[in-house]
C-alpha cells in the first residue's frame, strides 16, 4: 500500500464520554489505524475496543482490548473493519493517565 499520498492524522484524548464507542467504520482516507492505550489500570467493562465481525453488534466480536498498560492495536482499514466498545465513562479516579 502506498501511504504518501494520504494525509497523517494524530488524534490524542484523555477521557472517554459516554457517547463515544459505538459501531463504526473508520474513513476512507483512514488507511491504517493505531491506537496506544496508556492508561495505567482498567477497572470498567466498557471502553474496552472490540473488533467486529459484522456491523451489526458489539457482542459479536473477534477480540477485545484492554485499554491500558501500553497496549498498541493497529488494523488496516478496510470494507468489513467495523470496531467499537461498550459505553464509559472514564474519569481521573477510573484512568490514571
Amino acid at each position: 500500500m502506498d501511504l504518501p499520498p494520504y494525509p497523517t492524522q494524530m488524534t490524542i484524548r484523555r477521557y472517554a464520554s459516554a457517547d463515544d464507542g459505538h459501531i463504526h467504520n473508520d474513513s476512507v482516507m483512514k488507511k491504517i489505524t493505531v491506537l496506544v492505550y496508556l492508561s495505567r489500570t482498567w477497572d470498567q467493562t466498557g471502553g474496552r475496543l472490540r473488533i467486529l465481525r459484522s456491523k451489526n453488534s458489539l457482542d459479536d466480536y473477534a477480540v477485545e482490548v484492554n485499554p491500558c498498560g501500553g497496549t498498541m492495536l493497529a488494523f488496516r482499514r478496510n470494507e468489513r473493519s467495523y470496531h467499537g466498545f461498550h459505553p464509559s465513562v472514564a474519569s481521573a479516579g477510573q484512568c490514571r493517565c
